[in-house]
């Protein structure tokens, strides 16, 4: 049983694995093939980067946009420490996080007072928790009393 298919076409695969001089393995049914099969195809992605097999042959649009581009080169790094650079924001990381969202929720259902302090956080990063917060507090779909 597939635990997953990513779905890549058969050219593409036939054209990534004739790049990296590799036969041409079955598809992908665990996460390690899957990474071993980004790599490959981020290498070919780079070292091809006109080859037809890189162009949806249906939306003639490129397979990979700009964020697969930049997902695949944090995976497959060409310079750099890719995912390493990750490393110095480990202690703010949880493993038993849950959904903070609805943790804020439930306090302020219940008549708390939540204070999130953001006071340290770019612009760019308390927009996007106070935008996400704010859909879910007062919803578009509900009106405001």
């Amino acid at each position: 049983m597939r635990g997953f298919d990513p779905h890549f076409n058969k050219a593409l695969r036939e054209a990534a694995y004739e790049h990296a001089e590799q036969e041409v393995p079955d598809e992908p049914s665990t996460l390690s093939e899957l990474i071993a099969e980004l790599k490959v195809l981020n290498k070919f992605r780079l070292g091809c980067p006109k080859h037809a097999a890189l162009v949806s042959p249906k939306s003639k649009e490129p397979l990979f946009d700009p964020d697969d581009a930049a997902l695949l080169g944090f995976l497959d790094p060409s310079s750099g420490t890719g995912s390493g650079i990750l490393r110095p924001y480990k202690d703010y990381h949880s493993c038993s996080a849950g959904d903070f969202v609805g943790e804020i929720l439930a306090h302020i259902d219940e008549g708390q007072t939540v204070i999130l302090d953001l006071g340290n956080a770019t612009d760019e990063l308390r927009r996007y928790f106070a935008d996400m917060l704010s859909s879910k507090v007062w919803p578009s779909s509900d009106p405001i009393s």
